[in-house]
Protein backbone atom coordinates (compact mmCIF):
# COMPACT_ATOMS: atom_id res chain seq x y z
CA UNK A 1 0.00 0.00 0.00
CA UNK A 2 1.39 3.37 -0.94
CA UNK A 3 0.27 6.63 0.53
CA UNK A 4 -1.04 9.20 -1.93
CA UNK A 5 1.30 11.56 -3.75
CA UNK A 6 1.36 14.13 -0.92
CA UNK A 7 2.62 11.49 1.51
CA UNK A 8 4.96 9.56 -0.78
CA UNK A 9 7.30 7.73 1.55
CA UNK A 10 10.74 6.78 0.23
CA UNK A 11 12.02 3.71 2.03
CA UNK A 12 15.73 3.70 2.70
CA UNK A 13 15.59 0.50 4.69
CA UNK A 14 12.85 -2.05 5.28
CA UNK A 15 12.54 -5.40 6.95
CA UNK A 16 9.92 -7.78 5.63
CA UNK A 17 8.54 -9.63 8.62
CA UNK A 18 7.63 -13.29 8.74
CA UNK A 19 7.99 -16.04 11.32
CA UNK A 20 11.59 -16.74 10.29
CA UNK A 21 12.93 -13.16 10.33
CA UNK A 22 11.20 -11.54 13.29
CA UNK A 23 14.44 -11.39 15.30
CA UNK A 24 15.94 -8.07 14.24
CA UNK A 25 18.98 -7.80 16.45
CA UNK A 26 20.64 -4.39 16.82
CA UNK A 27 19.25 -2.85 13.63
CA UNK A 28 16.40 -0.90 15.28
CA UNK A 29 16.81 1.16 18.47
CA UNK A 30 15.06 -0.59 21.39
CA UNK A 31 12.46 2.15 21.97
CA UNK A 32 11.44 1.98 18.31
CA UNK A 33 11.25 -1.82 18.53
CA UNK A 34 8.72 -1.45 21.36
CA UNK A 35 6.53 0.68 19.10
CA UNK A 36 7.09 -1.07 15.78
CA UNK A 37 6.73 -4.67 16.94
CA UNK A 38 3.82 -4.12 19.34
CA UNK A 39 0.80 -6.18 18.39
CA UNK A 40 -1.46 -4.20 20.72
CA UNK A 41 -3.28 -0.95 20.07
CA UNK A 42 -0.86 1.84 19.17
CA UNK A 43 -3.35 4.48 20.33
CA UNK A 44 -3.89 2.69 23.64
CA UNK A 45 -0.11 2.69 24.15
CA UNK A 46 -0.08 6.43 23.41
CA UNK A 47 -2.99 6.95 25.84
CA UNK A 48 -0.85 5.31 28.53
CA UNK A 49 2.31 7.27 27.66
CA UNK A 50 0.59 10.67 27.44
CA UNK A 51 -2.13 10.22 30.05
CA UNK A 52 -4.52 11.62 27.43
CA UNK A 53 -7.09 10.25 25.03
CA UNK A 54 -5.52 10.14 21.59
CA UNK A 55 -7.51 11.66 18.75
CA UNK A 56 -7.57 11.38 14.98
CA UNK A 57 -7.95 14.08 12.39
CA UNK A 58 -9.44 12.75 9.18
CA UNK A 59 -7.45 13.84 6.14
CA UNK A 60 -9.42 11.80 3.64
CA UNK A 61 -12.07 9.10 3.58
CA UNK A 62 -12.48 7.63 0.13
CA UNK A 63 -14.85 4.89 -1.04
CA UNK A 64 -13.59 2.98 -4.06
CA UNK A 65 -16.57 1.21 -5.59
CA UNK A 66 -15.70 -1.46 -8.15
CA UNK A 67 -17.54 -4.54 -9.31
CA UNK A 68 -15.50 -7.01 -7.23
CA UNK A 69 -13.11 -5.26 -4.84
CA UNK A 70 -14.93 -2.43 -3.10
CA UNK A 71 -12.94 -0.81 -0.32
CA UNK A 72 -12.66 2.34 1.76
CA UNK A 73 -9.39 4.22 2.30
CA UNK A 74 -8.93 6.40 5.35
CA UNK A 75 -5.97 8.72 5.99
CA UNK A 76 -5.56 10.33 9.40
CA UNK A 77 -3.25 12.19 11.73
CA UNK A 78 -2.95 10.54 15.13
CA UNK A 79 -2.70 13.42 17.60
CA UNK A 80 -2.60 14.19 21.29
CA UNK A 81 -5.07 16.62 22.89
CA UNK A 82 -2.72 19.55 22.29
CA UNK A 83 -2.83 18.83 18.56
CA UNK A 84 0.71 17.42 18.29
CA UNK A 85 0.92 15.03 15.34
CA UNK A 86 2.29 11.72 16.63
CA UNK A 87 1.75 9.60 13.51
CA UNK A 88 0.26 9.48 10.04
CA UNK A 89 -1.87 6.41 9.26
CA UNK A 90 -3.53 5.10 6.14
CA UNK A 91 -5.92 2.16 6.26
CA UNK A 92 -7.71 0.16 3.58
CA UNK A 93 -11.00 -1.51 4.56
CA UNK A 94 -12.57 -4.12 2.28
CA UNK A 95 -16.24 -3.21 1.89
CA UNK A 96 -17.53 -6.63 3.01
CA UNK A 97 -15.82 -6.38 6.42
CA UNK A 98 -16.87 -2.77 6.94
CA UNK A 99 -20.55 -3.51 6.40
CA UNK A 100 -20.54 -6.73 8.41
CA UNK A 101 -18.91 -5.23 11.51
CA UNK A 102 -20.03 -1.59 11.35
CA UNK A 103 -16.74 -0.51 12.87
CA UNK A 104 -15.00 1.48 10.18
CA UNK A 105 -13.84 4.30 12.42
CA UNK A 106 -14.37 7.79 11.16
CA UNK A 107 -13.65 10.05 14.12
CA UNK A 108 -11.71 7.84 16.50
CA UNK A 109 -8.60 5.65 16.34
CA UNK A 110 -9.05 2.10 15.01
CA UNK A 111 -7.95 0.53 18.31
CA UNK A 112 -10.57 2.46 20.26
CA UNK A 113 -13.29 1.34 17.82
CA UNK A 114 -12.21 -2.29 18.11
CA UNK A 115 -12.28 -2.06 21.90
CA UNK A 116 -15.65 -0.25 21.90
CA UNK A 117 -17.28 -2.86 19.64
CA UNK A 118 -15.46 -5.73 21.41
CA UNK A 119 -13.94 -7.03 18.19
CA UNK A 120 -11.25 -9.67 18.74
CA UNK A 121 -8.47 -9.23 16.19
CA UNK A 122 -5.11 -10.64 15.18
CA UNK A 123 -2.41 -8.28 13.85
CA UNK A 124 0.00 -9.59 11.20
CA UNK A 125 2.94 -7.18 10.81
CA UNK A 126 4.28 -7.35 7.23
CA UNK A 127 7.19 -4.94 7.31
CA UNK A 128 9.04 -2.34 9.33
CA UNK A 129 10.60 0.52 7.41
CA UNK A 130 12.75 3.61 7.74
CA UNK A 131 12.81 6.46 5.24
CA UNK A 132 11.88 9.94 4.13
CA UNK A 133 8.74 11.83 3.21
CA UNK A 134 9.04 15.57 2.53
CA UNK A 135 5.42 16.31 3.36
CA UNK A 136 5.48 14.37 6.64
CA UNK A 137 8.81 15.94 7.58
CA UNK A 138 7.13 19.36 7.36
CA UNK A 139 4.16 18.25 9.47
CA UNK A 140 6.38 16.58 12.09
CA UNK A 141 8.90 19.46 11.98
CA UNK A 142 11.67 16.91 11.54
CA UNK A 143 14.21 16.57 8.71
CA UNK A 144 15.55 13.07 9.30
CA UNK A 145 14.36 9.57 8.37
CA UNK A 146 11.29 8.24 10.16
CA UNK A 147 10.15 4.76 11.21
CA UNK A 148 6.96 3.10 10.07
CA UNK A 149 5.23 -0.23 9.70
CA UNK A 150 2.63 -2.00 7.62
CA UNK A 151 0.27 -4.65 8.97
CA UNK A 152 -3.05 -6.36 8.41
CA UNK A 153 -5.77 -6.81 11.00
CA UNK A 154 -7.79 -10.02 10.89
CA UNK A 155 -11.12 -10.83 12.51
CA UNK A 156 -12.22 -14.48 12.55
CA UNK A 157 -9.46 -15.29 10.01
CA UNK A 158 -10.79 -12.70 7.53
CA UNK A 159 -8.96 -9.54 6.54
CA UNK A 160 -10.40 -6.57 8.36
CA UNK A 161 -8.01 -3.80 7.25
CA UNK A 162 -4.47 -3.17 6.08
CA UNK A 163 -2.75 -0.29 7.86
CA UNK A 164 0.39 1.71 7.20
CA UNK A 165 1.67 3.94 10.02
CA UNK A 166 4.54 6.43 9.93
CA UNK A 167 5.63 7.68 13.33
CA UNK A 168 6.74 11.12 14.44
CA UNK A 169 10.12 11.09 16.21
CA UNK A 170 8.35 13.22 18.85
CA UNK A 171 7.02 9.93 20.26
CA UNK A 172 10.46 9.22 21.73
CA UNK A 173 10.06 12.23 24.05
CA UNK A 174 7.06 10.47 25.61
CA UNK A 175 9.31 7.67 26.85
CA UNK A 176 11.66 10.13 28.51
CA UNK A 177 8.88 12.09 30.22
CA UNK A 178 7.09 9.00 31.56
CA UNK A 179 8.02 7.53 34.94
CA UNK A 180 8.23 3.77 34.57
Amino acid sequence: MNTNFRYKFHKVFFLPINTNTYCIGNVIPIVWELILKSDGSFTQNLNSLTGQLIQVEILSLYNNIKAENDYTIREVWIKDQQGNKLAFAKSIWPYNMKTNLFILPTDQPIGQSLIQFKVDIHKDIHELFYGYCQCLEKHFNYNEPMWGRKYTLYHEHKQLATVQEIFSPQILKLFHSTTL
